[in-house]
């Protein structure tokens, strides 16, 4: 995309939720279980998700943005998930999406190949 993105932190929580104003959560389940939190800034989701769609977007709570921002979490922890998977850990991933006035859910399998 011709952008640098900076991973400016990681950690192990209980919390369900960042504070940030866009979340993306994916659920795990199967040989790990458990849930993956990606914490956005407005700005960063305005600028992350006007590269995906090639033109400014409005707002961070429309339908093409939470599904852009979305995308970026599935993409990352689905890499993770196929990694995992050739050491033996099958997992299935779930995303969730959560901004201040919305809810966005998608629900798939990544399990390897037979």
């Amino acid at each position: 995309m011709g952008s640098t993105l900076e991973v400016v932190g990681a950690e192990v929580t209980a919390n369900q939720f960042t504070t940030d104003d866009l979340t993306v959560i994916i659920g795990v389940s199967g040989g790990l279980e458990g849930n993956v939190l990606y914490g956005f800034s407005e700005d960063s989701v305005q600028a992350i998700v006007s590269v995906m769609v090639g033109e400014p977007i409005r707002s961070i709570n429309d339908e093409l943005a939470l599904s852009a921002i979305g995308e970026i979490g599935n993409m990352i922890t689905g890499n993770a998930a196929a990694c995992l998977a050739q050491l033996g850990y099958t997992c299935n991933i779930s995303l969730l999406v959560a901004g201040s006035l919305v809810s966005y859910h998608r629900s798939w399998s990544n399990s390897p190949a037979p």
